[in-house]
């Protein structure tokens, strides 16, 4: 075969692959065309779930997880004041139930102001129903700090000292000095039992 015939042969084979590289391309661009619309589609749907498994997702774990938490405190606390509000209204159904004779008593027991022209009446009047003279009387309501501290509670029957407690929150201690004149020894007696046995919370620290 001459040079010449292999050359032309060599044309018609490269025109034939060119060709068909055009038919190929014209087949791609018809079909890109006729399914453009559903590529695009299928392109979005594609991103679409990526960021939401990569993005939307993991965030949306976190933020239930923060709503359950914040969930379960509201519902702690609810419960808690729910107990409160229980605990008040079996209070009050308490306090409801005491008679008014005991109330007055308790009121006379722990007075909610020191009533110190009150109280000077009531020792006057102990004094000389046993007897004896009244020289002086002093009052002095001691300090909060001092009223904050320990206190020492006695047995109601025995009047021993039983054990060291907490001053209540809203009582207060008054201290009361008297000088008492008399020569009556029974009177005095008399007088130290009554003053602890009065209705008043009142104990004796000291005597001279």
């Amino acid at each position: 075969m001459s040079l010449l015939n292999k050359l032309k042969i060599g044309r018609k084979v490269l025109a034939g692959d060119t060709r068909a590289a055009n038919l190929r391309q014209q087949k791609i661009n018809k079909f890109l065309i006729k399914y453009y619309h559903w590529l695009v589609a299928l392109t979005m749907l594609v991103v679409l779930t990526a960021g939401y498994f990569l993005l939307i997702q993991p965030k949306y774990q976190e933020m239930r997880g923060e709503n359950e938490m914040t969930s379960q405190e509201l519902q702690q606390a609810y419960a808690a004041k729910q107990t409160l509000l229980g605990n008040l209204n079996q209070l009050e159904q308490s306090y409801n139930q005491i008679k008014q004779a005991d109330k007055d008593k308790i009121n006379a027991m722990l007075p909610a102001k020191a009533e110190v022209e009150r109280l000077i009446s009531e020792l006057e009047a102990i004094v000389l129903k046993n007897g004896l003279i009244l020289a002086s009387l002093s009052i002095e309501p001691q300090e909060k700090a001092k009223t904050s501290t320990k206190v020492e509670i006695k047995d109601e029957n025995s009047g021993q000292k039983l054990k060291i407690a907490e001053m209540p929150e809203g009582v207060a201690l008054v201290k009361i000095s008297m000088g008492i004149v008399g020569s009556d020894y029974n009177g005095l007696k008399n007088l130290l039992r009554t003053i602890e046995n009065n209705l008043r919370l009142l104990d004796i620290d000291k005597l001279d």
